[in-house]
């Protein structure tokens, strides 16, 4: 699973030979899920920072500001629930929520 910056920087989140993997740019990281630590927190000026560290090393941080085309919004849509960046957090969010995603993509691959 992947997705660009508004400034063009790839980042994703992948499962191979059950194996995590993050990816940004051209660098990829194996990582081991008590190894990794992302959070998504907002800034005072209403943008958001994204960071990820692996082994207490800032691997990724992008400060940016949420888009959401008002095209793709209903009546009560959360405006967060279309913010790629706070998804791939939560999916970070800890060794549980990692474990769970390498369980969940090993099944997508085995059906």
């Amino acid at each position: 699973m992947g997705g660009f910056s508004e400034d063009g920087q790839l980042i994703g989140i992948y499962v191979d030979s059950n194996k995590f993997y993050f990816l940004y740019n051209e660098k990829k990281y194996e990582v081991i899920p008590d190894e990794i630590s992302c959070i998504n927190e907002r800034t005072d000026d209403g943008k958001r920072n994204f960071q990820v560290k692996i082994t207490d090393k800032v691997v990724c941080d992008i400060t940016y500001k949420p888009y959401i085309s008002p095209c793709v919004l209903t009546f009560g849509d959360n405006e967060d629930e279309f913010d790629y960046f706070l998804y791939l957090s939560n999916l970070m969010l800890s060794k549980d929520s990692i474990l769970s995603f390498i369980k969940g993509m090993n099944r997508l691959k085995n059906s």
